[in-house]
């Protein structure tokens, strides 16, 4: 019995998994490469892993869904190293927690986002941590004082 219930789940699976492919875009004028996962049936798609190399170093890392960023991206530093901004997006629009961060890795902006635009409290923080700005939003408007 979970024999079959597993090669029911198995085919399940193949059935709605989608094929990709990686295509490799270089442009040598701004010496970048973006790695972006396509749909195996068009590549004109994007659905799954994204990454973009500048310099030879990692920039950025995503994903996409049907054409639509989807869930975490990252930025990183000027080597590649160090994350400096976080961010989540939801059907092509940025949604829930932002965060910039400083080199050593201490959050210098925070807030959310809600369909694309900020949503509720935002702190940016000076380079030992204090509050140096807050406010909130609504609709990607500014709010009180």
């Amino acid at each position: 019995m979970r024999f079959i219930f597993s090669l029911i789940c198995l085919i399940t699976f193949n059935i709605s998994a989608q094929e990709v492919k990686i295509l490799m875009i270089e442009d040598k004028y701004s010496n970048s490469v973006e790695e972006i996962s396509v749909l195996a049936s068009d590549e004109t798609t994007k659905h799954g892993e994204y990454r973009l190399y500048e310099y030879d170093r990692l920039n950025v890392t995503g994903y996409y869904s049907n054409n639509q960023k989807d869930s975490t991206w990252k930025e990183y530093d000027y080597k590649g190293k160090k994350v400096v901004k976080e961010y989540n997006y939801r059907d092509g629009l940025l949604q829930g927690e932002y965060k910039e961060f400083f080199n050593d890795g201490n959050v210098n902006i925070s807030g959310k986002y809600n369909g694309g635009l900020k949503e509720g409290h935002w702190d940016i923080y000076d380079s030992k941590n204090n509050i140096f700005e807050s406010g909130d939003y609504s609709k990607g408007k500014e709010i009180g004082i």
